[in-house]
């Protein structure tokens, strides 16, 4: 169980969570180091990171559009609580 510090208690620790942990962590940085050791794969990798530059891009839009409309949704909402 967490205590809420970030620790886990003893009795909560068993082995096989432990050994997929450390399984898990070990593929993961094998699959990153063999992503930037080939070329193609490491071009695809940096590709999608303008896809997350584009996304952001499109969140940044949203919330300057959202403080755009937002007097405009306010009055239509008092509007239609007047009614």
């Amino acid at each position: 169980m967490n205590n809420g510090k970030g620790e886990i208690s003893d009795a909560d620790l068993q082995m096989s969570v432990i050994t997929s942990c450390i399984k898990n962590y070990w593929r993961n940085v094998h699959k990153q180091h063999a992503y930037r050791c080939d070329p193609e794969k490491h071009e695809q990798l940096l590709n999608n990171g303008k896809h997350r530059g584009r996304r952001q891009l499109v969140s940044r839009f949203a919330y300057q559009l959202y403080d755009d409309v937002e007097p405009f949704w306010k009055a239509y909402q008092s509007a239609e609580a007047g009614r």
